[in-house]
């Protein structure tokens, strides 16, 4: 079993036969890959607490256009994510900053650098001169899940034990 926080998708041709990955990036339709999904990641708008789009309760993602949007490097499924989420909102153009690690976009938001599209659970602590808005619209969540080829696919025994068990902990903490 191989365990990925962020796969990129041209590196899904490295697992193994008889792999299980846990990946956020699902494979692409046609592929050889199948993909099962434990949960669904929540994305939150992370913003300095003076900033204008802290007034509102909820944010568009419409509404990120007229502000500097701190992104992580390219190759990221985040920022893949956000990206698609945008062309599909229609031509929306972004101020962009290029953060080198999810972890350090909370600490230049906090400086006032901009605002940034996290992992709700980035932030379930809190961050000292920032505030956390929601964004709309289930585009903006990333499912992450088990990935392994087709053809070992129903999973293993201790697969199956594990998808199991990590499906009902996720469950019982997202409620």
């Amino acid at each position: 079993m191989f365990i990925c926080a962020s796969l990129p998708s041209h590196h899904l041709v490295a697992t193994a036969p008889g792999t299980t990955q846990f990946t956020r990036t699902a494979p692409s339709i046609g592929s050889e890959f199948y993909f099962e999904p434990l949960f669904k990641e929540k994305f939150v708008v992370l913003l300095p607490e003076d900033h204008p789009l802290a007034r509102q309760a909820v944010i568009e993602p419409e509404d990120l256009q007229a502000y500097r949007l701190l992104v992580t490097a390219a190759t990221c499924p985040y920022r893949r994510k956000l990206e698609m989420t945008m062309q599909e909102k229609g031509n929306v153009t972004l101020d962009m900053m290029e953060i080198g690690s999810m972890t350090a976009l909370k600490h230049y938001v906090e400086n006032g650098l901009g605002i940034a599209l996290v992992p709700g659970v980035m932030v379930e602590s809190g961050l000292k001169g920032t505030t956390v808005r929601a964004i709309t619209g289930s585009l903006i969540d990333m499912t992450f899940g088990m990935l392994c080829k087709e053809s070992a696919y129903p999973f293993q025994l201790a697969s199956q034990q594990l998808y199991r068990h990590l499906k009902q902990a996720f469950a019982v903490s997202r409620i």
